[in-house]
């Protein structure tokens, strides 16, 4: 079965567990901030976790934030667990990102800070976005989760956020980046993480030795099937993967650990090959898309300058019937996010404006199909051919 995602590992991944040097996590810090072209970066369990103590740190309480209506739900976790509101924008369905034209009439005097997504690696243009704000207490503060070296992310931002989970361009088992250019918020952040975050117990460490391990043999295509089958009918293993709820808006309980020497150690490894990750994710998207070009039913995503396609998104009205039919062809397609936030039950009462039509129209129609580097041409060309004939044995349908 072909996987939706696949780290991308070799054994520098496994040499780098057995580097005991000095100053493991700073120096991941370090090579990540040069890598992303920043002066200063923090390490953090998760994305949400670093949004949080940026929102802490700069004493953000009981204002508003502005945030993608189609996005990561942890984000809006955060922001609640912070103390402030969630208020949502809708999207553009040409890139997925926030709607620009929407923003100004959004702000209020409570917003204290816009949060942009860099949805699927497509870059928001953030420069036109900090036009539009007329007040400098409001801090824009970037997703960039899924965008990793996308075109002039982190640039025109007060802040940005990375996130290192298994679907995301590198992988340290869960883990997060929050980078800045300000020496001020960069102070602030780092006190408020020395004060308020703890050092993980050694069984994290060890468990993430493990993830890593079993990843190497999960994600291998003769075995991958029985991964996914055991995934499919495990309700403990699904919430494993999957960290948060539609339902609720909590945080993880180790949400204030800090972040692990293992995963700075596989962290360092993977960012030596980030260049080529990049490369290769772009060469798989155009692929995608000559090859799916003009079927009849799909919607394609468009091919831009300084995207880094963390996600291949097409849209087609019998989504959940796609993917199940590809499923039964052998490949895991699906949808990472497939919620509407302000229609979800835990953030239905901080949208009473607005009906969020285009993000209700990706939460329904949006499929992501297999993007990883180490995907080659003739299981992409299964992909497509597997597409196109289903969708002409339903009609386009």
């Amino acid at each position: 079965m072909i996987p939706k995602h696949k780290p991308y590992f070799d054994a520098g991944e496994f040499r780098s567990l057995f580097n005991f040097g000095e100053n493991i996590i700073q120096k991941f810090e370090k090579d990540f901030a040069r890598t992303v072209h920043s002066k200063y970066a923090l390490s953090f369990p998760y994305g949400r976790s670093g949004l949080f103590a940026l929102l802490k740190s700069q004493d953000i309480q009981n204002a508003e934030i502005l945030v993608p209506a189609y996005t990561c739900i942890v984000v809006p976790n955060a922001i609640v667990a912070s103390g402030n509101i969630p208020r949502f924008i809708d999207i553009s369905l040409d890139d997925y990102n926030m709607g620009l034209k929407d923003i100004s009439s959004s702000i209020s005097q409570r917003t204290r800070a816009i949060i942009p997504t860099h949805m699927y690696g497509y870059p928001m243009n953030v420069k036109q976005l900090r036009e539009t704000i007329d007040d400098n207490r409001i801090l824009v503060i970037e997703d960039a989760c899924l965008a990793l070296l996308s075109k002039e992310v982190g640039k025109y931002g007060d802040a940005a956020f990375y996130s290192f989970n298994i679907g995301k361009q590198i992988v340290t088992f869960d883990g997060s980046i929050v980078t800045t250019n300000s020496e001020g918020i960069y102070e602030k952040l780092k006190s408020y993480r020395e004060a308020n975050f703890k050092k993980p117990l050694i069984t994290k460490g060890i468990g993430k030795i493990a993830m890593f391990l079993v990843s190497c043999f999960m994600f291998n295509t003769t075995i991958y099937g029985l991964t996914y089958v055991a995934w499919k009918h495990s309700e403990s293993l699904r919430k494993r993967t999957r960290n948060w709820d539609v339902a609720n808006t909590s945080m993880p309980k180790d949400y204030l650990d800090l972040y692990s020497k293992v995963q700075a150690k596989i962290g360092i490894a993977q960012l030596q090959k980030l260049k080529v990750i990049t490369i290769k994710r772009e060469e798989i998207a155009k692929l995608y898309s000559k090859w799916l070009e003009g079927v009849k039913g799909i919607t394609l995503p468009p091919i831009v300058d300084g995207a880094t396609y963390s996600h291949y998104t097409i849209r087609t009205r019998n989504r959940d019937k796609l993917v199940k039919a590809l499923e039964k062809r052998g490949i895991h397609a699906g949808c990472t996010f497939d919620y509407s936030i302000p229609h979800t039950p835990a953030y239905a009462k901080y949208s009473k404006e607005g009906n969020f039509t285009n993000s209700v129209t990706a939460a329904k129609e949006v499929a992501n199909l297999p993007l990883y580097p180490s995907l080659d041409k003739g299981a992409i060309q299964n992909i497509c051919e597997s597409i196109v004939n289903l969708l002409a044995k339903h009609g386009g349908q």
